[in-house]
C-alpha cells in the first residue's frame, strides 16, 4: 500500500515561507522604524508573537501574516517569495 503522507523530516515549503517571512518582518519594521510594541497596537498580533516570530520561535499563522501586512498595508498577496517580496509591498504602499 502507498503511503500518501508527505515526509515529515524533510524540508518543506512551510520552512521556506517562515524564514521568509521573518526577513521580510524585520526589514519592514527596521526600514519604517517600529517596534514590536508599536505593531502589536496597529496589528491586534500581541507583541510576544511578533517577537516570537521574528526570533524563530514561532511561524506566522495566516491570520498573523495578514494582521501584520495590513497594518503596514500592504496586500497579503504581496507578502511572498513569489511576489518580489519586500520591494513589490513596498510599491504597493507607496501607490506606485
Amino acid at each position: 500500500m502507498r503511503n500518501n503522507l508527505v515526509d515529515c523530516d524533510a524540508p518543506n515549503k512551510h520552512d521556506d515561507y517562515t524564514q521568509f517571512f521573518r526577513t521580510w518582518l524585520a526589514a519592514e519594521m527596521r526600514r519604517r522604524n517600529v517596534r514590536a510594541e508599536q505593531l502589536a497596537r496597529c496589528s491586534l498580533v500581541h507583541r510576544s508573537t511578533i517577537s516570537r516570530v521574528l526570533s524563530g520561535d514561532r511561524s506566522p499563522t495566516l491570520d498573523t501574516v495578514a494582521r501584520l501586512s495590513a497594518a503596514f498595508h500592504i496586500d497579503l498577496a504581496l507578502v511572498g517569495p513569489w511576489s518580489g517580496g519586500a520591494e513589490a509591498g513596498r510599491d504597493v504602499a507607496q501607490g506606485t
